[in-house]
């Protein structure tokens, strides 16, 4: 679990005749080094969509999920963003480690913006 996001980067799927200004606008909103994801130099289609590609993003650090996500939503040709968790917290995630076993987590009292969940491990 983090404190911030962004130490990943972030998956965007964007139509893919859109992919050229859709990256200029990444740009503009801070994003450094969007690419199309093209693993092997054949470009990935997220479900086999023929008209979409990835691009993803280095937003390090994500300060505002919130915000980024509103921003992201208003790029003509991006249809969907990795940020899930903007409008409503998830109930429950699943946190892994290189050297454990996977932990469950069962999130209470839904935190709003801003705020810290309280968690139960199961």
């Amino acid at each position: 679990m983090v404190d911030t996001l962004g130490k990943f980067l972030l998956p965007l799927e964007v139509e893919e005749d859109k992919g050229e200004m859709v990256m200029a606008q990444l740009r503009a909103l801070g994003g450094k080094d969007p690419n199309v994801r093209a693993p092997d130099g054949v470009r990935f289609r997220p479900g086999n969509r023929i008209h979409r590609v990835i691009i993803d993003v280095n937003f390090n650090p994500i300060k505002d999920p919130a915000k980024l996500a509103a921003d992201l939503e208003h790029i003509p040709g991006l249809v969907s963003h990795g940020l899930f968790f903007v409008d409503r917290p998830p109930d429950w995630v699943i946190v892994g480690k290189k050297d454990a076993a996977p932990k469950s987590f069962i999130l209470l009292n839904a935190p709003k913006h801003g705020d810290k969940p309280a968690h139960r491990m199961s």
